[in-house]
């Protein structure tokens, strides 16, 4: 029955699926419960999928998926691959041939199991791959940049065709897509490998934006995955153009890295007013690790410039684009008031776009460098961009360590209030300066209670004393308030002042504290009574 139902071929690609996933002791003990009869029930359903029962511990329910091997599964509690699944595979095999020569020409190989935990997300990444690459479609390593770029197309539209990505986890999809193009790298050479790597990442980010946008307002709802898929593939270019040997990939392959540039630059003049994809930041991330080349340089400074100089009309975005363009090469050669400059010119530069100099200089260890970007940019965020003002205080701090220029940074966060303040707190509290910390906060007359906890913890460990006027000054505020409400509040800080006090070995001052504070207020009742409620009256 089940060789009409299913093909040789399709249990072929079964059968690598097996190889790649399974571990040979897994298999060697399917195999075993298919030869003892504990297969029963199965079928092949019309949408390609086999489903069975299998006697084990008890009796298991399996299902093994022909078009998306990861979608298949057991009920047994082991996670991924089992032997129960194995055990159906090989139910299917035996009514075309012996299950056990499958073992056998395993072992005769000596082919190693793929190092998959199974149930992992690489697991289910690779479970989307094709078991092999057709011979007829297979990139060669000698193809131009072209036949690159059309061979990316192909194979991500094939993946589309084959694969509904409302399935899977946009991450894990578009991941997946990337691994099935650049697999006929796989015994290329080194130096070629990891350059189709960096074109399959930048075609991926730009095949991530087109589905999206051809999508409209289906996707809506999954556009915070898009985002992290995004910042993923980038993220892992530049990881991936970190690997590639810029000056010999120039020497060998200059028309891809010249066609990958000009791919990059057309995505970015296509993108959108709110981009999914930081194509800026892509574009500069080639030109940077991969393309700095100082003819190249000139030659794109030159397009850029003749765009900008040009009679052709251009919209506000295509002009403030080609600014922020020249001003990266202004960065390159060290003119940075000149991309200053070029940046305040362009109507739609947004501090956040220079984050990725930021962390360029940091990765460099650009100390100086990085301190002149950031007195530049600061002011102009720390209004409007709390967030982003907060990260680039933290580079600050850390330039300021290592520039040995602590203080200046005190001095200028105290200039930047009230919008340093989270930063300054948290510097007074990690530089161990309490005291400034504590006046700090009374002189703003900040409740106690507004504190962070760890930093009360902290400024409590170092001296408790320093915290005895806050926690006065918070406890006459609630008793002013003159209601029941806030005279409870008021005794738990009472309560809860007295134990630092004890701490300190101030017990006589607390006790003194108490009756001058019952005899100022004797004319509150209220108060009086949950003062003798907390057994504190004096």
């Amino acid at each position: 029955m089940l060789r009409t139902q299913i093909s040789r071929e399709e249990l072929d690609r079964l059968g690598d699926e097996i190889r790649r996933h399974f571990e040979l002791h897994t298999v060697e003990r399917g195999l075993e419960y298919q030869q003892k009869g504990y297969v029963y029930n199965t079928d092949v359903l019309p949408e390609r999928t086999i489903v069975s029962k299998v006697q084990g511990g008890e009796v298991y329910d399996v299902k093994l998926d022909l078009n998306f091997f990861g979608l298949s599964e057991c009920s047994c509690p082991t996670e991924g691959s089992c032997s129960h699944m194995a055990a159906v595979f090989f139910y299917a095999l035996s009514a075309f041939g012996r299950p056990d020569a499958f073992v056998k020409d395993w072992k005769l190989r000596q082919e190693e199991p793929r190092i998959v935990k199974a149930g992992s997300k690489l697991h289910r990444q690779t479970a989307l791959l094709p078991s092999s690459q057709p011979a007829t479609v297979a990139l060669k390593e000698t193809a131009g940049a072209d036949e690159w770029l059309g061979h990316m197309e192909r194979e991500f539209a094939s993946f589309s065709e084959r694969h509904n990505k409302f399935k899977y986890d946009i991450d894990e999809y578009y991941n997946a897509a990337f691994q099935t193009a650049v697999r006929p790298a796989t015994w290329w050479g080194n130096d070629a490998k990891k350059l189709l790597t960096v074109y399959g990442l930048v075609y991926a980010l730009k095949r991530l934006e087109l589905d999206y946008d051809s999508g409209g307002q289906a996707l809506a709802p999954r556009l915070a995955g898009y985002r992290e898929t995004a910042e993923s593939l980038e993220r892992k270019l530049a990881e991936a153009a970190d690997e590639v040997d810029a000056e010999e990939a120039r020497r060998r392959s200059p028309d891809h890295l010249l066609r990958l540039g000009a791919f990059a630059a057309d995505a970015w003049a296509s993108t959108k007013a709110y981009p999914l994809v930081q194509w800026l930041d892509v574009y500069r991330l080639l030109w940077s690790r991969l393309l700095r080349h100082e003819p190249w340089m000139r030659q794109e400074i030159e397009r850029i410039g003749r765009r900008l100089d040009g009679a052709s009309p251009m919209t506000d975005g295509e002009r403030d684009d080609l600014l922020k363009a020249a001003a990266h090469f202004d960065v390159m050669a060290g003119n940075d008031k000149d991309a200053w400059s070029r940046f305040g010119r362009a109507s739609s530069f947004h501090p956040a776009e220079a984050l990725f100099y930021v962390n360029e200089f940091r990765r460099g260890g650009e100390w100086e460098r990085l301190w002149q970007w950031l007195e530049w940019l600061l002011p102009q965020c720390r209004r409007n961009d709390r967030e982003l003002f907060q990260s680039l205080c933290s580079f600050a701090a850390e330039a300021a360590r290592q520039l040995g220029r602590e203080e200046e940074w005190a001095r200028a966060l105290v200039a930047m209030l009230p919008a340093s303040y989270y930063v300054y707190t948290e510097f007074l509290i990690k530089s161990g300066r309490f005291r400034e910390w504590a006046d700090y906060h009374l002189a703003e007359r900040v409740a106690v209670f507004e504190l962070y906890p760890s930093d009360v913890r902290a400024a409590e460990a170092h001296d408790p004393t320093l915290l005895f006027p806050l926690y006065h000054q918070t406890i006459e505020r609630f008793i002013l308030q003159k209601n029941r409400t806030a005279y409870r509040e008021a005794i738990r800080l009472l309560k809860k002042l007295g134990t630092l006090y004890q701490q300190a070995g101030l017990s006589d001052r607390y006790e003194l504290f108490l009756r001058r504070l019952s005899q100022q207020y004797a004319r509150l009742r209220a108060f009086r009574e949950e003062l003798t409620k907390g057994k504190l009256y004096r």
